[in-house]
């Protein structure tokens, strides 16, 4: 008597089951990470229809923002003041900053909402980045940056330039140790 070419093959159920515990396995395998440092992750903000990249070293938190308190006589690039989990901080309208319209400069105190914002700090000053849609984190893209596409009144090194995807980099640094920043008794900039 002679086997049958089909009594090797396994039922059908055993096959399916393989197959699935197969896939299940490749499945939950760890997916490879790129080589990346935190030198290569940014945050990302929205203001005045442009895209802003701060350096996460640069940033201590991000959080949503209910309202932005304006102060009488205050002047651009500043909004007013933004409490956050009980911290009064100062809240920096990033376009208004390098030149180019304010994004949220002008509003009545009632629709002065910003949304959301990245705490920066540098040299004991902290400052919130107000920002129109959510913060992000992204990478930020390989190759070489191209100058600023628009004149900025921000000092030297405040952009450090601009993605092939139009993503405006800052130097935290340079612009919270900028002394147009700071603000007279009389609200007034440098």
């Amino acid at each position: 008597m002679t086997e049958s070419p089909a009594a090797d093959v396994p039922p059908v159920d055993e096959r399916v089951e393989r197959v699935l515990a197969e896939r299940a396995r490749r499945l939950a395998r760890p997916l490879e990470e790129p080589d990346r440092d935190a030198a290569d992750e940014v945050v990302v903000l929205e203001a005045g229809g442009e895209r802003y990249a701060v350096d996460i070293p640069s940033v201590e938190r991000v959080q949503p923002v209910a309202t932005v308190t304006p102060l009488p006589g205050l002047r651009p690039p500043w909004v007013g003041l933004v409490t956050l989990r009980g911290e009064i901080l100062p809240a920096l309208d990033l376009p208004s900053y390098l030149g180019r319209p304010p994004a949220f400069a002008g509003r009545a105190a009632a629709t002065l909402r910003a949304g959301h914002c990245a705490v920066v700090a540098f040299g004991g000053l902290r400052v919130a980045l107000l920002s129109e849609a959510p913060v992000a984190l992204s990478v930020r893209p390989p190759g070489g940056l191209s100058a600023p596409l628009a004149e900025s009144t921000a000092p030297a090194g405040a952009v450090v330039g601009v993605t092939d995807d139009l993503l405006t980099v800052l130097d935290i640094a340079t612009i919270l140790a900028d002394p147009a920043l700071v603000v007279d008794d009389d609200g007034n900039a440098g």
